[in-house]
Order: structure tokens, then C-alpha cells, then sequence
């Protein structure tokens, strides 16, 4: 009933229905819990420090809002990390095809800024994560927090955050809310019969809700869209086409994305800083630096140590191993090799002109 009634309400709003009239996805389901409703979604992110964010703050559910650690002592915390290359030949059962869905391009801003996406659970279904534990300190919550929040702007609210809160406690429905989950999850039930039943449990049905917009509100808001948040947002929706010798595909389709993650992994991946048994390491912008999960293979990695942890989660910032001068020439000849080996089958960007004049590699 609160994901209906969700959906319903977001119909109302002039990006949505914006996406609609564009035949774009908007993914209800996704939305809602992001947004705070109980689903059967389960929230994920492409971008490992959003995760950490959430791993090393906490939520303030009375002001809707996240605040940073404020104890002076050793915190331990989780993360649970899906490599998407698993699910390349269907090791993983083919969920980027049947149960992902994209939420950061959605009529709203937050999921975006969070890179946001859905996994659709289906019972019976394999989704194995692997689970690491990390050590972090109060300055380390304020600056992910200052990072996210400050910079990032990952929990900015948007305009249907206090009227989703509503949908969240009410146990006041629209008539139209009880059709549409009686139509989609009733069991055989009448409209009168299952009314009654609600009824019976203290829910009751009205056609004034709060989060029903007047039609002032309605013109207000496609104003704002018109003047302020159309282009923007049609700025930031691409179509990634493909080009094979002389073919032009007007959509690239999953299967080269596939080869096209597969070899980032290739030239992505660099051995782990010495001493690390990790095998999954990733680069930090800012400096030399590198991220390493490793494993201890000496115990069941799901079973936590005397101090909760399960598996190390290691941030090496000017680690010796790492500045050596040996190191960084391992490093080098490491990726002059995976690079030459990997450039024949590399995806390049290229732009095709409309005139037919000669195309232009960009990459």
C-alpha cells in the first residue's frame, strides 16, 4: 500500500512526468527505498566512498540527517562489495540483465549524487557479496561526512522527502492507492472485501492526503522544472552508441558493456601493496595511495575476531612498500605490458560527423 501510494505521488510531480512522456525508466520500486519505504530492494552504489559514508555515519532518524562520529576511540565497520565482473558469463545469475536497475538517473537529484542503484531481490536468487570490516577513527567520520555531505551533497533534501516521510506512518490511504496494490498483489479479494479488512486492522481511506499537490502547487513546481531543472537534467541523459568497422549501432548493447568492464579490469588492476594478500585494489585521485581488501584465509572469512572484525579493510597512504622506488618500477612495467597486451581489443570513444567527413578518434 505505501509503495503504491508512493508511485501515485510521484505521478503527480512535472519531472516524472517529464520521464514518461521521454519513454525513460523511473524505477518506483528503487525510489521507495531509497527514499525510506519497506521493499524488497536492496540499496547498492558504484562508488566505494559513498559506501563508506554510510558505513562510518549514522543516522539521525528524528531530523531525517546523518552526523559524524563524535567519541575519541577505534570504530569498527562494514562493507559489503559485489564485483560486477562476477556476473560476466552469468557466474552471478545474470543479475545486470534481470535485477539491476539504475536510480541515479531519476527525476530527483539525491540518487544521483549517491550513484545510486536497485537490486530487485527474487526468491531463490544467488547474490553473494563479499564482506569486509574496517577500522576508522572520529576524524575519519568527519572528514568522509564533510566530503559527502559538504561537497558531495548526498543528502540534499529534495521536495518529496517530508511528503514520502508522511507516506511512511500514515494509516490513511486514497481509494486509488487500495486499487492499485489490490490489483497487483491482492489475493482474489474485492475492493469492498479487502477495504473491510483494512479496516478491521485500523487503516482507513480518504481522498485527502497531505502529499495530494493542489493544483497551485502543481503549477509552482512545473514552473520551477521548466525554468530550472529540465535542462540540466536533459544535459546529463546520453546515449552511448557503437561503431563496429562500418556498422553504426544506435545503442551499445550489454554484451559489449561486458568487454568493455572486463577490460577495465584488466588494466585497472595492480598488485596489491606489499605484504597484502589482496587481489582487489583500487587508486585514490588524490595521491599515490592505494585501497587493499585483504583476506585472511586462516579463519571462515563470515566469522568476526575477538574485536568484531571480519575481514581487513587496509587504507595505505605513503606506505613503503608502496614509495619504494622498486615498487613503483614493478608498477610501471606491470601496466606498459596489461596496456599493450590489452590496446588491440580496448573500446575507443570516437564522434562520427553527421556530414559524413572522415570520423575523429577521441581516445
Amino acid at each position: 500500500m505505501r509503495v503504491v501510494e508512493f508511485e501515485l505521488m510521484l505521478m503527480q510531480y512535472p519531472a516524472v512526468r517529464f520521464f514518461e512522456q521521454m519513454n525513460l525508466s523511473v524505477d518506483y520500486v528503487g525510489l521507495a527505498q531509497h527514499y525510506g519505504l519497506l521493499t524488497d530492494v536492496l540499496d547498492l552504489t558504484s562508488d566505494v566512498r559513498t559506501a563508506l559514508f554510510f558505513a562510518m555515519c549514522d543516522y539521525d532518524e528524528g531530523g531525517d540527517t546523518y552526523r559524524p562520529k563524535t567519541e575519541d576511540r577505534e570504530y569498527v565497520a562494514y562493507l559489503y562489495a559485489f564485483p560486477v565482473i562476477n556476473d560476466i558469463g552469468g557466474l552471478a545469475g545474470g543479475f545486470l540483465e534481470k535485477d539491476l536497475r539504475v536510480i541515479g538517473l531519476q527525476p530527483f537529484t539525491r540518487p544521483g549524487s549517491q550513484r545510486g542503484f536497485s537490486f530487485h531481490v527474487r526468491e531463490g536468487n544467488l547474490f553473494k557479496g563479499y564482506l569486509y570490516s574496517f577500522s576508522f577513527t572520529r576524524q575519519d567520520s568527519e572528514e568522509y561526512y564533510d566530503l559527502m555531505i559538504n561537497k558531495r551533497h548526498i543528502w540534499d533534501k529534495d521536495f518529496i522527502v517530508e511528503k514520502t516521510h508522511q507516506i511512511k506512518t500514515t494509516r490513511v490511504f486514497t481509494g486509488d492507492a487500495l486499487a492499485l496494490a489490490n490489483k497487483r498483489y491482492g489475493l482474489g479479494l474485492s475492493i469492498n472485501g479487502m477495504q473491510r479488512q483494512m479496516n478491521n486492522i485500523g487503516i482507513h481511506f480518504s481522498g485527502d492526503v497531505p502529499w495530494r499537490l493542489s493544483s497551485a502547487e502543481i503549477a509552482s513546481l512545473s514552473d520551477t522544472f521548466e525554468k530550472e531543472l529540465k535542462i540540466p537534467l536533459l544535459q546529463q541523459i546520453v546515449r552511448k552508441t557503437m561503431q563496429s568497422e562500418d556498422n553504426q549501432y544506435q545503442i551499445m548493447p550489454l554484451s559489449a558493456v561486458r568487454s568493455q568492464l572486463m577490460i577495465q579490469a584488466i588494466q585497472g588492476g595492480q598488485p596489491s601493496v606489499e605484504g597484502y594478500s589482496s587481489g582487489i585494489t583500487i587508486n585514490l585521485d588524490e595521491n599515490p595511495a592505494r585501497v587493499g581488501w585483504s583476506f585472511d584465509m586462516n579463519r571462515p572469512q563470515t566469522v568476526p575476531d575477538a574485536k568484531g572484525r571480519v575481514t581487513a579493510f587496509d587504507e595505505i597512504i605513503n606506505h613503503p612498500s608502496v614509495q619504494s622506488q622498486e615498487a613503483i618500477n614493478k608498477r610501471a612495467v606491470l601496466k606498459a605490458q596489461v596496456d599493450a597486451a590489452v590496446a588491440p581489443l580496448r573500446p575507443r570513444r570516437v564522434f562520427v560527423p553527421n556530414d559524413g567527413s572522415e570520423k575523429v578518434y577521441l581516445d
